[in-house]
């Protein structure tokens, strides 16, 4: 039977073949090796790169067909460019920088193959599709009968030589491969959200997300396509600018709606069914919490519809209850009061801010005694992302997170990874490690 493309209440079922790759004995759940390959290769570091081809395909359950041929093949691009161009865009650029720090870092081994990612191999048997459209272009397909194979080897995995010293006891104590199977049936079935773009269908891990959470709440289906509106500012410093004093009078409602139309989609959609808790919990909240920003000079550098916003210069201050803390802060330090503590508390506070006052900068040596291990601040290149979208500007948190990543890695050594597990461990543990330096 084929899907149904159009919104409306019915369902349709159909079974397809899975091809099966040439090794891949082992157990996992359809559902964890979704959701577990994409959060953990992108999550702990095993990045991943999204493909620059379009990817689409003709109908909604060929799009998670597609999804599952890349996961048999353990192709993490294949995975990937399963997503919408919406979703893909935000993510592409930002996860090919961190993968290409991580491997100098050696933290990923120099010949990580995200084509086929070692150590992993997946099966998949029988699968059964059915299709329940939500909206005109938005469709649930879920799998209803099926068997998931997986064989994970730890030690074939790319990890690089600083993962390799830190759990090198681990490793050699890790059997050579693990392996386990699990079946799905209707009692538990996969659930993916398919939507269309561009004439083709892919699988949206947005929607997805959303549509879980909506059920797990027990909440109707929103009115697709009515939901909260895109709104954004003139110029990428105002949208800026808009967001950060939308933080400090707790408007929920601005923040979502200075997030790039394209990438908050699905947020836009679903906002109607949180928005109205979520505005309470913030007025509550209110009543012990007052923020204000005194003054905020930014700039910015453009590229076509992108720009990087940066922060020159803010004067902010915080009140929570009967504590205000105020902050002036320009280049790389700023000035910081306290007020409203017991004497008590003033006499814990670090000596660069006893009294209540102090002067910090991010490399002097203060401060790096004061919090442990620093990278080079000073090397920092990063900011907001920002896009535009129909003569709009708008914050890209997407972009803005793997910027930042990205940014502060760049700042970063071989050694510097050995100092902050030091560090860490020094202050956290009270151990130190005894893992050898990279250099």
């Amino acid at each position: 039977m084929s899907d149904s493309e159009q919104g409306g209440a019915g369902a349709t079922s159909e079974e397809l073949p899975v091809p099966q790759p040439e090794r891949g004995r082992g157990p996992l759940r359809l559902a964890a090796v979704w959701i577990g390959i994409v959060a953990v290769l992108a999550g702990t570091v095993v990045a991943v790169v999204l493909a620059n081809s379009g990817g689409g395909t003709n109908s909604p359950t060929a799009a998670v067909q597609k999804l599952v041929n890349a996961a048999a093949d353990v192709d993490t691009l294949g995975m990937l460019d399963s997503l919408p161009p919406s979703e893909r865009n935000a993510l592409q650029g930002g996860l090919v920088d961190v993968t290409n720090e991580l491997k100098r870092l050696k933290v990923l081994s120099a010949d990580t193959d995200l084509h086929k990612i070692k150590g992993l191999d997946f099966k998949f048997d029988n699968l059964k599709y059915k299709t329940t459209p939500l909206a005109d272009g938005i469709t649930t397909v879920e799998i209803t009968a099926g068997t998931a194979h997986n064989t994970i080897n730890v030690k074939a995995l790319p990890m690089g030589d600083f993962l390799h010293k830190m759990f090198d006891q681990q490793l050699k104590d890790s059997p050579d491969s693990q392996t386990n199977s699990s079946s799905i049936d209707t009692g538990s079935p996969v659930s993916m959200v398919t939507v269309k773009e561009d004439g083709h269908w892919y699988v949206s891990l947005a929607y997805t997300i959303a549509e879980a959470a909506r059920k797990d709440a027990g909440r109707p289906a929103p009115n697709f396509g009515h939901g909260l509106q895109a709104r954004g500012e003139a110029t990428p410093e105002k949208a800026v600018e808009s967001m950060l004093r939308s933080f400090t009078t707790l408007d929920v409602q601005r923040m979502l709606e200075l997030l790039a139309p394209d990438e908050a989609r699905a947020l836009d959609d679903y906002a109607p069914m949180f928005l109205d808790d979520a505005k309470k919990s913030a007025a509550d909240a209110a009543s012990n919490f007052k923020a204000t920003i005194d003054d905020i000079k930014l700039s910015s550098d453009k590229t076509g519809d992108t720009a990087t916003v940066h922060l020159s210069s803010v004067a902010f201050s915080v009140q929570i209850e009967k504590v205000r803390f105020s902050v002036k802060a320009e280049g790389q330090c700023a000035d910081v009061s306290v007020n409203g503590l017991s004497v008590r508390d003033m006499a814990d506070l670090p000596p660069q801010l006893k009294g209540g006052k102090g002067h910090f900068c991010q490399n002097d040596a203060q401060t790096k005694d004061a919090l442990g291990f620093l990278p080079d601040f000073s090397k920092l290149h990063g900011g907001i992302i920002t896009v535009q979208r129909n003569g709009s500007w708008f914050v890209s948190p997407t972009r803005t997170f793997f910027g930042a990543m990205t940014s502060v890695l760049r700042t970063l050594q071989p050694a510097d990874l050995q100092k902050a597990v030091d560090s860490f461990q020094q202050r956290f543990e009270g151990t130190t490690s005894d893992a050898p330096t990279l250099q």
